[in-house]
């Protein structure tokens, strides 16, 4: 059994749990969906720093190349 922080915590790891299981088209209808546009969103970028294994590091690059 998992121990939750949070209810919010709680809430996510339930949905979470829920679209690993499940497909959004048992909930949603995709015929009805609508293609948008977000075209005054401005992109953005922040530096973090993440301390990870190099072995990690090197499999993320390769994903990140395919």
């Amino acid at each position: 059994m998992r121990v939750v922080a949070s209810a919010a915590a709680y809430w996510m790891m339930a949905e979470r749990e829920l679209w690993e299981t499940h497909d959004s088209y048992d909930y949603l209808d995709w015929s009805q969906a609508k293609s948008v546009s977000f075209s005054k969103l401005k992109p953005s970028t922040k530096t973090i720093s993440l301390r990870w294994p190099e072995t990690l590091l090197d499999r993320l690059k390769i994903e990140a190349h395919k």
